[in-house]
């Protein structure tokens, strides 16, 4: 006798294959937040760019390009006193590595964090410096798309930032990456900015442009906190002449800001002075780059949230 078939015999198989599909699906979910987690991405090669053509041009294409391919900045800044004697204030390094998207800072000076002595931090750099700069002569902020971290530290004097991390003693500040949107990647030049540019020198290996009016340096770089920019004031990008790559740019801003003062008697008031610097930017391991955590970033696992911002800012 033969026995009849079973009716619900059909949801084995389909329980099955509704087990295989979830399966699959959990696979490319996977995939794709480790992929977008971890931060795989291809690096972004410099494009070379006609250093005949308009000056404009070539410096709106290197501030493009400035923004998508690996490379390291050092900022060296000097104060000019009255009789021209240049005396070293900081030195700065910015590391973008959009690959891995990751950002890290490092400040060092001989400045330390005092009211008194605040002339020489905020008119000579970007935003993010003025931020770790305001915790210690030796600063360092780092940034990946899910959170940041940042410690300031007063330490001994030097000219060079190194490359070590935070020390454990250092009180360390730990937040969600969104709030560093506007740090992260930040163009070195103004965008759509529209200045004089012209050719200022041209060799065989190298094309300098450059910038000289007060109200046109203004519009080529952020000078938060300036309130006049004077006679005097100019900028130089050098970039190679074969492929436009940025090599070094020179600085001589002339500024009045408000400086808040410390007295004989212990009282603070806000005076504006006229101050002159010398700001020297060189470009290194363009497309080659590649950061490093720091040691002491770290000393937390990440949460959940970190998480969830790291995959949202693939």
């Amino acid at each position: 006798m033969v026995a009849a078939p079973d009716p619900l015999a059909w949801l084995g198989t389909r329980r099955r294959a509704v087990i295989a599909v979830c399966l699959a699906l959990a696979l490319v979910v996977a995939g794709i937040s480790y992929v977008r987690i971890a931060d795989v991405h291809d690096p972004v090669d410099w494009e070379s760019i006609d250093t005949d053509g308009n000056p404009q041009a070539v410096v709106d294409e290197v501030n493009r390009q400035l923004f998508r391919v690996d490379h390291r900045t050092e900022t060296r800044v000097w104060l000019v006193d009255g009789s021209g004697t240049r005396q070293f204030r900081a030195v700065y390094e910015d590391a973008y590595d959009y690959s891995d998207r990751q950002f890290l800072a490092r400040y060092a000076g001989p400045v330390p964090a005092a009211p008194n002595v605040a002339v020489a931090k905020p008119v000579h750099h970007d935003l993010l410096a003025n931020v770790v700069t305001a915790r210690g002569n030796h600063s360092l902020f780092y940034a990946a798309d899910g959170r940041y971290a940042m410690a300031g530290w007063d330490a001994p004097p030097q000219s060079t930032v190194g490359d070590g991390g935070i020390p454990q003693s250092v009180r360390l500040t730990r937040g969600n990456a969104s709030v560093t949107t506007a740090l992260y990647g930040a163009r070195f030049f103004l965008p759509d900015h529209a200045a004089a540019w012209r050719v200022v020198d041209r060799n065989a290996t190298a094309v300098t442009y450059g910038v000289d009016a007060p109200a046109e340096y203004a519009k080529t770089r952020s000078l938060r906190f300036a309130r006049a920019v004077h006679a005097g004031s100019s900028i130089r990008l050098t970039v190679d002449a074969d492929t436009g790559r940025p090599l070094v740019v020179r600085e001589r801003r002339v500024v009045t800001r408000q400086l808040t003062v410390e007295h004989e008697n212990g009282t603070y008031s806000e005076v504006d002075r006229r101050l002159e610097f010398v700001v020297v930017t060189r470009f290194r391991e363009i497309e080659t780059l590649d950061v490093t955590r720091p040691a002491g970033v770290d000393r937390d696992p990440p949460t959940l949230r970190d998480f969830f911002w790291d995959f949202l800012r693939y």
